[in-house]
């Protein structure tokens, strides 16, 4: 008696089976079941197999109204939408790879549970593919880094899928960084950018080793060639040639990225933490909150900020309503704007999102004198960090130079009886 032959629908395409039923289909979906702020909803991968389903999260989310339901993908929120783009990426490495192990059960005539699946999603090509590795890597260790730090690896790996997407264990090799830096140098001119996605991909290969695969340290001899960073801090003129501008101003956007601006100038806080900003975190005039880079070592932040502050978060709390508070635009375009507004009134210093706090921390210095008082300020855990900045300007430093010239260049023009 001859075993009987089934055809089964795996996405797109049709599957045969010998002997046992094997029906399949895969689909990625927005989970509308729970909805965050803005209507974004997590995307979902779901399969079914023989009328069982199972789903889960690809470890990002996206707006309802900018989802194709049809095509299961990310429709671009604005033109050159590259978040759009990468997430499409994503999208089709995870179909690939869940239809990838389907035909491997085909082929080798093996029945396939939703258990199973699951478990071999997670690690069946984990064996031999260093990009699977990496991606499911960084999920795993998603709870323990901070937001800013897990964006960018997750950069970093779609840098990667696409330089190689089907990046192997077994093609690592010592050309790997170099293959890998020209790659990014067609790319990108910053050079701490390139150094950046090469320090992300050096960590996974470091774990890879460290969890048994049979990988060369790639990256043992290559050098990084990083350059320090050159912003300065605003002078007072310029400080309030900003503030003179924001009054004036009536472009939305402009006033919302320069609301920012200020607040990070006058509460010295970080851009990630401007990110997470909540109505109750400004309390009968105290600001109180716990900054995420220094999450892991509990510091807390309990201070009253100037009224000035106080009046800049007002404002935004009525335009936004306490709904994602200093969060808009992301931090590239707000630079940008920055940029362009710095040119307007022609500064003589760069306008970025970090400015702000540098020049806070400046201005501590100068007018209390005391780097113990701008290191509590600041948040630092280490007073080292706190050192780093460069808080001395211009007219200290000419003033130096005044002093040197009347204790030892006056002795020494003297002229000899």
């Amino acid at each position: 008696m001859k075993k009987r032959i089934r055809w089964t629908k795996v996405g797109p395409s049709l599957h045969r089976e010998r002997g046992e039923v094997f029906s399949s289909s895969i689909k990625v979906l927005l989970r509308t079941s729970r909805k965050y702020e803005g209507g974004i909803c997590d995307v979902q991968i779901r399969v079914i197999i023989n009328r069982e389903q199972t789903k889960w999260s690809l470890g990002f989310r996206w707006p309802i109204q900018y989802w194709d339901e049809t095509a299961g993908f990310c429709k671009p929120r604005y033109k050159n939408d590259t978040q759009a783009n990468d997430h499409n990426m994503e999208i089709r490495a995870a179909v690939g790879k869940a239809n990838d192990i389907l035909l491997h059960y085909r082929v080798t005539h093996r029945m396939l549970t939703v258990e199973l699946f699951k478990k071999e999603f997670q690690s069946y090509f984990n064996r031999s593919s260093f990009v699977d590795f990496m991606g499911n890597q960084i999920e795993q260790r998603r709870m323990e880094l901070n937001p800013g730090t897990y964006q960018n690896h997750r950069a970093a790996w779609v840098k990667i899928m696409g330089w190689r997407p089907n990046l192997m264990m077994t093609e690592l090799t010592k050309n790997t960084p170099n293959q890998f830096d020209t790659y990014l140098r067609q790319q990108y001119t910053n050079i701490n950018t390139i150094v950046k996605f090469h320090r992300v991909f050096r960590t996974y290969v470091n774990q890879a080793i460290k969890e048994g695969y049979n990988v060369p340290s790639i990256y043992k001899g290559f050098r990084f060639h990083s350059t320090p960073s050159k912003s300065r801090a605003l002078t007072e003129d310029e400080v309030a040639r900003v503030l003179d501008y924001y009054n004036q101003c009536t472009i939305e956007e402009q006033r919302r990225v320069l609301r920012r601006f200020i607040w990070s100038l006058l509460t010295s806080m970080r851009i990630s933490d401007q990110m997470r900003v909540e109505r109750n975190w400004l309390v009968d005039g105290r600001l109180v909150y716990v900054p995420q880079k220094t999450m892991k070592q509990g510091k807390v932040i309990n201070m009253r900020p100037p009224e000035t502050a106080v009046k800049i978060f007002n404002e935004e709390l009525q335009i936004t309503g306490g709904v994602e508070m200093f969060r808009h635009p992301c931090r590239q375009v707000g630079n940008r704007i920055l940029k362009r507004i710095g040119e307007k009134l022609e500064l003589g210093t760069k306008l970025t999102s970090h400015t702000g706090r540098k020049t806070c921390a400046t201005l501590v210095v100068k007018h209390l004198g005391d780097l113990h008082a701008a290191k509590e300020f600041l948040g630092h855990s280490d007073i080292r960090t706190t050192m780093a900045y460069d808080f001395v300007d211009e007219a200290r430093k000419q003033a130096a130079a005044n002093v040197l010239e009347m204790a030892v260049g006056n002795q020494l023009n003297k002229k000899a009886p």
